[in-house]
């Protein structure tokens, strides 16, 4: 068989086994399908977190990122990995301690407040609907190349297969499934990298062949007259790198996919080792990266200096996410971007401040939230509303920055507006009921 038919099989026996385990994980109650029955083992948990992380955005664009942006596409590394950390010392023991499946709930149960529920699960649309656009850019790139079909048509591809995973085994049967698939992807992200180390360098460790390659680029890339390859602050400033990596890691700890795994298993004591495992495997696949890309940006500069220039699960949201990925905001790891930067300005203030400032209220709560995530969603379409509609808008964006900050920091400004409100409102209204203070008070300290 050739190279096609092999690649057939491979994936046609990888999907018969993720069938198969979602089959095997299928759930009858709504406790189990949102939250697993809360009975997923932590190491479990933590490499389904990982699997989740290795999206389209992590698996199919992260080297990409670091070959053409260079010490830039760092953000990316820095923000992502650094909101697992974020997430695991400040947020996931207290929030699996609350007990509440999703952020709307835990908004709800905090803030005595159905107005407050409300924006929180507008803002959870918003944020979901964004990052699952971004996820099928990447599903469309991936199943056209295979299948060698349209982009569009890759794309509805991926609707249905996300669709039937996600109805017929819930929360469990996808955690299962992304246990799986995490050995799948780091198998597939490691074995190119090892490859590429060896034969370039020779050197199987990429992590160290990593220190051989950089030297070589960066004087590759000045013979052509480019900036070396290891410079900081190319394609964005300081404070544009400080934003997008500050966006990315408060996003990350607020995003509701990313949270609601901490629901999944048994205790507190098993959600902090949960989010240990997770940073853990996450670790393996971010250090992996640059390798990848460096390599491989070395080889290919290589031999254009050799042969020059012409030598070189609801399933309606389902739906709307495959649509703006067709339509998408940008690139594919920039579209999840802007889903953390909403994440940022909306979830990541309420949910801290709920944890630990007893004298947040509703009406704080509700006015940070609702102006975070305005704003931010407002600055996003000013910026780069003409890349989706570029007869309406033209080939310019209304708004290059905010600031001097651009749409992928943007979130930052978002939550430090959805900060000063919530405090502002706060103190400027009652109180919180004492049941709520005596509640927070008690999930303050989660052992269990």
């Amino acid at each position: 068989m050739g190279i096609q038919e092999w690649t057939w099989v491979t994936v046609g026996v990888t999907f018969a086994a993720y069938l198969y385990i979602g089959y095997r994980s299928r759930v009858a109650s709504t406790r189990g399908f949102y939250v697993a029955g809360q009975g997923v083992p932590a190491i479990a948990n933590g490499a389904a977190t990982a699997a989740d992380w290795m999206s389209a955005a992590s698996f199919i664009s992260m080297a990409g990122l670091i070959a053409f942006q260079g010490f830039d596409g760092s953000v990316y590394l820095m923000g992502w990995t650094g909101g697992y950390v974020l997430l695991a010392l400040l947020l996931a023991p207290f929030l699996r301690r609350f007990g509440q499946f999703t952020v709307p709930d835990f908004v709800a149960a905090r803030f005595d407040s159905k107005a407050a529920r409300l924006v929180a699960a507008i803002a959870a649309l918003f944020v979901s609907l964004t990052y699952v656009a971004g996820q099928m850019g990447g599903v469309g790139v991936a199943f056209g190349r295979f299948l060698q079909v349209p982009f569009e048509v890759g794309v509805v591809i991926g609707m249905v297969i996300v669709a039937f995973f996600a109805g017929l085994g819930g929360m469990k049967g996808s955690t299962y499934t992304q246990v799986a698939q995490y050995c799948v992807r780091i198998f597939a992200y490691s074995v190119p990298a090892i490859a590429l180390g060896l034969t370039l360098f020779g050197n199987p460790v990429p992590q160290v062949a990593l220190s051989d390659a950089l030297p070589i680029l960066d004087q590759i890339q000045m013979d052509l007259g480019l900036d070396p390859y290891s410079s900081p602050f190319v394609n964005n400033d300081a404070l544009n790198v400080f934003c997008i990596t500050l966006c990315l890691m408060v996003g990350t700890a607020g995003l509701p996919h990313v949270i609601v795994r901490f629901y999944t298993v048994k205790s507190v004591r098993a959600a902090r080792w949960s989010a240990f495992w997770a940073i853990l495997f996450i670790g393996i696949l971010y250090t992996t990266a640059p390798a990848i890309a460096v390599f491989a940006k070395t080889a290919v500069l290589q031999q254009f200096v050799e042969l020059g220039p012409q030598g070189c699960v609801a399933q309606v949201a389902v739906v709307l996410a495959g649509l703006l990925g067709i339509f998408p905001l940008g690139f594919v790891a920039e579209v999840v971007a802007f889903a953390f930067g909403l994440a940022a300005a909306s979830f990541f203030p309420t949910i801290v401040l709920g944890i630990f400032w007893k004298r947040a209220n509703r009406q704080g709560a509700v006015a940070g939230m609702a102006a975070g995530l305005a704003f931010t969603f407002v600055m996003i379409v000013l910026m780069r509303a003409h890349v989706v509609a570029p007869g309406v808008f033209g080939d310019a964006p209304v708004l290059e920055s905010f600031l001097g900050i651009k749409a992928q920091g943007i979130g930052v400004v978002g939550m430090l507006i959805n900060f000063g409100l919530t405090v502002a409102v706060s103190l400027a209204t009652p109180p919180p009921p004492e049941h709520v203070r005596q509640l927070v008070g008690s999930v303050r300290s989660p052992r269990g």
